[in-house]
């Protein structure tokens, strides 16, 4: 039974260290393909390539707490990071845009600015809370015209 519980640990390290993996590599790609080059992007992309390893080492070596203490702070930060670089937050937001037609008030759309206006006079449904529009909302079509 001991044999079992230590194979499912290592089993859950794997799983998990691959998710944030997963994330921080993803994260590489859309800041860089959405919104271009910009030094916020390229910041982040490299805060991305230094957290895959570090999460590999954090799951996988032995250390001290202090060190996961730390690996943890690194991650609220990266975390937080898209609040602090504008360009980083625009680029998942354009994604999101593109991905599901909820484009925040700003983002371009058809050769247009989204605004409540823009979204009000094409029949779009508006949220208010979000300030944002859902393009989709009445059409069938996927992606910007």
């Amino acid at each position: 039974m001991n044999t079992f519980l230590k194979m499912l640990k290592i089993l859950m390290k794997i799983i998990f260290c691959g998710i944030l993996c997963l994330f921080f590599f993803s994260s590489i790609f859309i800041d860089r393909m959405v919104s271009g080059a910009s030094e916020e992007t390229l910041l982040m992309a490299i805060f991305s390539l230094v957290m895959i390893p570090l999460t590999c080492i954090i799951f996988f070596v032995k250390s001290k707490w202090y060190f996961k203490v730390l690996y943890v702070s690194i991650l609220f930060g990266y975390i937080n990071l898209p609040f602090i670089l504008p360009k980083s937050r625009l680029a998942w937001d354009k994604d999101q845009c593109y991905d599901d037609g909820y484009c925040k008030e700003g983002l371009k759309w058809a050769g247009e600015i989204v605004t409540e206006e823009y979204c009000l006079k094409h029949k779009l449904t508006w949220d208010e809370r979000n300030r944002s529009c859902d393009m989709y909302a009445n059409t069938k079509q996927k992606g910007p015209k």
